[in-house]
């Protein structure tokens, strides 16, 4: 089984200067890459649920 991943401990370490980031799919094959001037910013929007 695999180790669930923790969104906030995961945040905490990325900085908020600008970066590229990848996404990946179960197969560890890129799916998406992405830019953000506020990398922390970017990447928290990801993990918010949509209520």
């Amino acid at each position: 089984m695999s180790e669930s991943f923790d969104a906030s401990a995961f945040l905490k370490t990325v900085t908020s200067q600008p970066g590229v980031y990848r996404m990946y799919d179960v197969g560890n094959t890129v799916i998406y890459v992405g830019k953000a001037k506020d990398l922390k910013k970017r990447l928290a929007s990801y993990f918010r649920s949509h209520v």
